[in-house]
């Protein structure tokens, strides 16, 4: 072997290399989006976060901990790109022995490095890899389980199916749609390549055996941990309870969401997004294999089938693009038609001749680099979003002392959580996430603080979860103060501070952290980056909003106006101009509030959103003009809701005709949308 051949063999491993220390430059460092702040602190504390636990990555991501390379968070999200170069070079490992099966040697390390260099470069890949995430560590336990199933497919020996097996189960303790992949790429192989075990109980119950032992001996550190008192979303200390913490049942409710449009929408829409990550060469490439002569076509036809199967199974929730959570299931599926494009490149390489060759290695070339990709590629790896950090210490500063903080979105209650167990911020607060108030564990966790037994208490109210909020609050109003996040109907508060209101307490307003930081959360949501997919921006966003409603309410119309015009950012600088001079008067809102058209089942509130609510703000001070004026710009930019919104002012206004023809506007313009305008249908129907 030359020099340069061995020279070649490094190249699947130094080229993701390359680029993996180039996002390693933009990892997250500080409170961040989604799940991040509840993970990095399980790492931190070796705890559990929520089910079915990642006990793989907590236990990896604390190793990480251990290294003095930056802030903890930065730590652990290295992590992420350190997996995805590792998923990356075992996928390349595959596509090498997959050509060297095919009797490709001689493109075999080209094959290689165009597999690893096209699963780096993957958007939804990518942006998972510069965040504090379990699944690039998932994703690389499938590319390992993957290679061991494809080595099976190939020998048929007995150990590469036990070592995959077992690899599958730790996946499954880290995130068990990805471990699920590899059980349907075992059964794709089983029925394509290796009918024989088909015959063999003892095999298949051996694999089964080797999945379960892992995944317990994982599950086992979930009981152990809470026993020396680890912060845990359950109590796996009883059979019961460690079942409902791994199966999560007290998380169903975040489990799914309802299809509006049907499985086999969300099937096409997942299937088109696949091929939008990837470029279409790859999929062409793995297709042409099915011409070639055996084993290729029945090679390409594992591939192919597995990767359909992981789209068909992450199609049981709607497709949304702006949730990296959403769109890491189609990892494998990614993962293995990177691995049949490029084998099926190097199978066109090896058998073309002049023109032809240039042709394929051009087309491998640009199916590896996807250069489509890149402007996604460059904005998602920078990750770290200075506004956040500034929410995230705004949310625990703000709280009077020993107070009970009550946090309602994903980003609070994290942030919370990473603050409290890395940098061991507020002690004194108890905190509470809402969504779990029938959760006896989160009660249990309130016995931390002085003034609280951790006993739940059942109050008033409609249903258990209206009822046992009414409980916690009636138990500690009259002992402690109460910072909540969202207002709960029929509770006084006391003062606005920052992204809370404060019951019992009054602070003065302009000593908490929480009103100092209103003007630098603003300032760093306008020079920092929008976010993944804009969602770090709709996270500051949602904050304004709630936080001008309160004023709105509250009478404190010009701080209310100020805050709807930063949530609605960015505005054209005429419109800007005109909303601003509406907060330097003393105006009230005379007019009674009407319905905000919002998008539904969105996590946050979107820029849309937040412009037509601010339209319905001017509107109540008088500013008619101004409101009608914003909506007829938002309705230029493609927005039919502007439209919905319009016939509102309208009708609240007694103009009848004009909110008629607007009404039928927008049914005209977005007929899909028709139903958002049946109350107001009605309402028109009745006058």
């Amino acid at each position: 072997m030359t020099r340069a051949q061995k020279a070649l063999q490094w190249l699947p491993t130094l080229a993701p290399a390359v680029i993996a220390a180039f996002y390693a430059t933009g990892v997250a460092a500080g409170p961040h989006l989604f799940d991040a702040g509840e993970l990095a602190a399980a790492a931190w504390q070796l705890s559990g976060s929520h089910p079915p636990g990642q006990t793989v990555h907590a236990l990896v991501a604390h190793v990480a901990c251990l290294l003095p390379v930056g802030p903890i968070p930065a730590r652990i999200a290295l992590v992420s790109v350190i997996c995805l170069w590792t998923a990356a070079v075992l996928a390349a490992r595959a596509a090498r022995m997959l050509c060297r099966r095919l009797s490709l040697d001689g493109v075999a390390d080209w094959a290689a490095t165009a597999t690893a260099v096209s699963v780096m470069l993957a958007p939804p890949l990518v942006r998972q890899a510069t965040r504090v995430e379990v699944y690039t560590l998932a994703l690389a336990l499938f590319a390992w389980s993957a290679l061991e199933l494809l080595r099976w497919a190939f020998d048929g020996e007995r150990a590469p199916l036990l070592r995959a097996a077992l690899i599958a189960g730790l996946c499954a303790s880290v995130h068990p749609p990805h471990a699920l992949a590899a059980v349907l790429l075992g059964a794709v192989i089983a029925v394509g390549m290796r009918r024989e075990v088909l015959r063999q109980p003892g095999t298949l119950a051996a694999a089964a055996a080797f999945t379960l032992l892992s995944l317990a001996a994982t599950t086992a550190y979930l009981p152990v941990r809470a026993a020396v008192g680890a912060a845990m979303w359950g109590d796996p200390t009883t059979a019961s309870g460690l079942l409902a913490y791994v199966s999560g049942a007290t998380f169903q409710h975040n489990t799914f969401v309802q299809q509006d449009s049907g499985y086999g929408t969300a099937l096409l829409a997942y299937a088109r997004h696949a091929t939008v990550s990837l470029g279409v060469l790859p999929l062409l490439s793995a297709l042409w294999l099915l011409s070639r002569p055996s084993p290729a076509p029945t090679l390409a036809r594992v591939l192919l089938a597995a990767a359909a199967l992981g789209v068909a199974a992450a199609a049981i929730q709607p497709l949304l693009t702006n949730i990296p959570d959403v769109v890491a299931y189609l990892g494998p599926t990614l993962l293995l038609i990177a691995i049949g494009g490029s084998v099926g490149f190097a199978h066109l390489v090896s058998h073309a001749a002049g023109g032809a060759r240039v042709l394929a290695i051009v087309a491998m070339a640009l199916s590896a680099l996807n250069p489509a990709a890149w402007p996604r590629v460059l904005s998602v790896a920078n990750a770290d979003l200075p506004a956040l950090e500034t929410l995230g210490g705004s949310l625990t500063e703000t709280p009077p002392p020993r107070a009970l903080t009550i946090t309602t979105t994903d980003f609070a209650g994290a942030s919370w959580m990473m603050a409290q167990a890395i940098d061991g911020a507020r002690p004194d607060v108890a905190l509470f996430l809402s969504g779990f108030v029938t959760s006896s564990w989160q009660w249990r966790q309130l016995a931390r603080h002085p003034a609280l037994d951790g006993k739940p208490q059942r109050g008033q109210g409609r249903g258990a979860r209206e009822a046992y909020m009414d409980g916690l609050l009636r138990t500690a109003i009259g002992a402690i103060p109460v910072a909540l996040e969202t207002d709960t109907p029929g509770v006084q508060a006391a003062s606005v501070a920052g992204p809370y209101v404060v019951l019992r307490a009054v602070l003065p307003s302009a000593d908490t952290p929480g009103e100092r930081l209103v003007g630098t959360i603003a300032t760093d949501r306008q020079r920092g980056p929008p976010g993944d997919h804009g969602s770090g921006d709709a996270i500051v966003r949602q904050y304004e909003l709630g936080r001008a409603r309160r004023l709105m309410v509250r009478g404190q119309t010009p701080q209310a106006l100020t805050g709807f015009v930063r949530a609605s950012a960015p505005l054209p600088d005429e419109l800007r101009a005109l909303a601003v001079s509406a907060t330097g008067t003393d105006a009230r809102a005379a007019r009674p509030p009407i319905p905000v058209i919002t998008e539904p089942r969105r996590f946050t509130a979107s820029a849309g959103d937040a412009q037509r609510e601010l339209s319905v703000s001017l509107w109540r001070v008088g500013e008619t003009e101004g409101a009608q004026r914003l909506l007829r710009w938002q309705l230029g930019k493609g927005d039919p809701r502007a439209l919905l919104q319009l016939a509102w002012l309208s009708a609240a206004a007694g103009e009848r005709a004009a909110a008629t023809k607007a009404l039928n506007g927008f049914i005209e313009a977005a007929p899909s949308l028709a139903h958002e305008a049946a109350e107001l249908r009605a309402q028109l129907g009745k006058n």
